[in-house]
Formats: C-alpha cells, sequence, structure tokens
C-alpha cells in the first residue's frame, strides 16, 4: 500500500481478515515489488495526484473532493448516491483509474501483515496482464472490458479508515474493491463489468 497512507504519529485503523487493526508507522503493510523506475511511474501516472486529494494526512480535516464536488450539478441521484462528473471539478480522473488499477494489480501479490497471515493475492485472471502491460506504459489504451468506479463517502468512519482490496466475483466478471480515507475505489474486469 503506498506509503502517504500511513501518517507519521497518527493512529489509523483499518479493515483486514483478521479484524480491525490499528496501523502505526512502523507496521506498514509493504512488500518488495517494483523497482524504482516502476515506483516513480506509479506516482507520475496517478498515486501522487490521488493522494494529494485523500491521504491519512488529511482524514481528519474536510475533505478536498466533497468540497470540489458538492457546487456542481448532480449528474445522477438515488435514495443513498449523488453521481457527479469529476473532470467537471477538475480532477484527473484519469489519473484516479490508474491509482486504482495500480492497487489491485499489486493486490494479485501477497503482503505481509504483522501480527496475522499475508494478505491472499487478488485474482484478475485473464485481465492481469493486460493490466500490467497498460500500468507499465506498454500499451496506452485503457484495458478493455476494464471499468473503474471511484465513490467518495461522506460519513465520518469512512473517511477516518481503508480497507486492503477484497475481491467478490460475480460468474460474469471479477470485482475489486478498497477504500482509501473516504474514497471507495470498485475496479471491474469482464466482458459484462457492471451488473445491469
Amino acid at each position: 500500500m503506498p506509503a502517504a497512507l500511513y501518517p507519521k504519529n497518527i493512529k489509523l485503523d483499518y479493515l483486514s481478515r483478521g479484524g480491525v487493526r490499528t496501523l502505526v508507522a512502523d507496521n506498514e503493510i509493504k512488500a518488495p515489488l517494483l523497482c524504482f523506475e516502476c515506483e516513480q511511474r506509479f506516482s507520475r501516472n496517478g498515486e501522487s495526484e490521488v493522494l494529494r486529494h485523500i491521504a491519512g494526512k488529511i482524514a481528519n480535516k474536510p475533505s478536498p473532493l466533497l468540497a470540489k464536488l458538492t457546487p456542481l450539478t448532480v449528474k445522477e441521484e438515488d435514495a443513498t448516491l449523488k453521481s457527479y462528473c469529476g473532470t467537471e471539478a477538475g480532477l484527473k480522473m484519469d489519473m484516479f483509474a490508474y491509482f486504482a488499477l495500480s492497487i489491485a494489480w499489486r493486490s494479485t501479490h501477497s503482503w505481509p501483515v504483522l501480527g496475522e497471515e499475508d494478505t491472499e493475492s487478488l485474482n484478475l485472471g485473464l485481465y492481469k496482464e493486460p493490466v500490467r502491460q497498460f500500468l507499465a506504459e506498454e500499451i496506452i489504451e485503457f484495458p478493455r472490458d476494464t471499468a473503474v468506479t471511484a465513490i467518495v463517502c461522506t460519513d465520518k468512519v469512512s473517511r477516518e479508515a481503508w480497507f486492503l482490496p477484497a475481491q467478490s466475483d460475480d460468474i460474469w466478471y471479477h470485482d475489486l474493491r478498497f477504500l482509501a480515507f473516504g474514497v471507495m475505489f470498485r475496479v471491474t474486469l469482464g466482458k459484462r463489468c457492471l451488473p445491469s
């Protein structure tokens, strides 16, 4: 997980398979995976931009994302959800998508978690290699049959917590989700990405 999600001198709770855990700077959930060049690419193409909006150090402050979205015209609305266009707020949604895909791809590898079993590797199936190629800039086009949704949460609990990527596949697609300080990311991969 990106180091910016671990602000120094602040205790944070996160949800894992073992339940709610308290995270301190000394026990980041990390494992060597990427070379320096790849780390820089991930940072340049999405991580730095996204984390400046959602990093742990701002979790207890007013949400900069909500402040940007609230004045906009609502695109769709139901009892629990309002839909906005992030680009209308000046957000670089391509970077949000890249960031979410990078976390999804990294989740195909196991991460050590202090005090419990390592994380379970998630499965992108046939989409793992096209996602890797996109992240490595070997291909320019966003991977086919792939969708990324970013949901900005308004509740206090979601804004002050995060959870590791989790997977709940449907017969037609892979479905991965993770929460990062008030933003729920959902990555779906498959010919029928989103349920009707």
